[in-house]
């Protein structure tokens, strides 16, 4: 076996450490409470730290070493397993849209099925000669295509017979004075037609219904003038 080193070992100085301090504040009140009495532990834990002993303080900034590695180490592994564990999921993920059953299973939630689009047809050329296309198809069936000047002589052959229209219904309206210089007969009276005579008889007998309905009226109480019969019996 080695033999044992002579040097005093990073525990038995932590402890030798820890006696000192509980020495030196013995007596303090509220040493864990107290934001002074913390401050001064802390002071006398780092004057201690860096006394005049080299091989302590060779042994504990090794020690120091040892545990920022430590930690350093485990943060990457647990960083890196992070990172595994996410590019696995995405895998799943990506399998799972793959996987046909799925998607058979899945058919029910989506709003058009994959045989709605089997008559659809996709055309990959640009807008252009599509319309080319569609031109030469136009010209084949003999149409005439419309131009400026086409477009011109249509719109006027258009506004002239809308005028020779509009000028033959105005001639096309009957007038009576039209109508008595083509036919005169068409203003002459029936046979059965009444005469003036007639019509002021008429309106006499009008008259004289008025008059008895005054005078039935006057009957009960109104008071008339009777030599507007000129003798007529009242009844």
């Amino acid at each position: 076996m080695p033999p044992k080193s002579s040097t005093p070992s990073i525990k038995q100085a932590r402890k030798k450490q820890e006696k000192i301090i509980e020495d030196k504040t013995f007596g303090l009140k509220n040493k864990n409470k107290s934001k002074s009495v913390q401050k001064y532990i802390a002071s006398m834990t780092q004057s201690l730290s860096h006394s005049n002993n080299p091989e302590m303080k060779r042994k504990m900034q090794e020690a120091e070493n040892r545990r920022k590695m430590k930690e350093a180490k485990e943060q990457g592994e647990r960083e890196l397993a992070k990172l595994f564990r996410e590019v696995n999921k995405e895998k799943k993920d990506d399998q799972k849209e793959e996987d046909p059953k799925v998607f058979d299973e899945a058919t029910g939630e989506y709003l058009w099925q994959p045989e709605d689009f089997a008559q659809v047809e996709h055309d990959d050329r640009r807008l252009e000669e599509q319309l080319d296309e569609k031109l030469a198809e136009i010209r084949k069936e003999k149409h005439e295509l419309t131009t400026q000047e086409t477009f011109l002589a249509w719109l006027s052959k258009r506004t002239s017979s809308k005028v020779t229209g509009t000028k033959h219904a105005e001639r096309s309206k009957s007038t009576g004075k039209k109508l008595w210089q083509e036919d005169g007969t068409v203003f002459v009276d029936d046979d059965n037609a009444a005469d003036e005579d007639e019509y002021i008889l008429a309106e006499d007998d009008e008259d004289c219904a008025e008059e008895m309905k005054n005078l039935s009226m006057g009957k009960k109480g109104m008071v008339f003038d009777a030599s507007l019969f000129d003798g007529r019996e009242l009844a």
